[in-house]
């Protein structure tokens, strides 16, 4: 089933790649002129969406200490933000597998990506060390 999901991903992906690298001048000059403002925009755009994870994580934080489901219109947006909401635990179904709490699953989505930046990051140093 991954196997499918990677090959839908890279047929999505693979003619945005293609038509951006056939594009790439037209790009950078439209990058170089609206910089800042892309700039600006990501800005908000990251904001908005750790505001809208976080509100999803408070519902699911509600319901798994016991507390009562949101009700009406409230709980049809968070049903909605969920699909911005990336649980590796969900994903993987390892919280089947892995005994721990709400707090280690807590410990692991927050340090996860950093640990793997640090992991991007060590790579592309040593990369950089070895070809110069």
């Amino acid at each position: 089933m991954i196997i499918v999901a990677l090959a839908v991903v890279l047929a999505i992906v693979s003619p945005i790649i293609g038509f951006a690298l056939y594009k790439r001048d037209r790009i950078e000059r439209f990058h170089d002129r609206y910089e800042e403002v892309l700039l600006v925009a990501k800005n908000h755009a990251n904001t908005i969406m750790v505001t809208i994870q976080t509100i999803a994580g408070l519902s699911n934080v509600q319901s798994f200490k016991g507390g009562s489901e949101f009700s009406g219109p409230y709980s049809d947006v968070i049903a909605i933000a969920q699909i911005f909401v990336l649980d590796i635990f969900e994903l993987f179904h390892t919280s089947c597998s892995l005994k721990g709490d709400y707090r280690d699953k807590l410990y692991i989505s927050t340090m996860g990506p950093i640990g793997m930046l640090l992991f991007v990051l060590l790579v592309r140093a040593t990369y950089v060390a070895v070809k110069g």
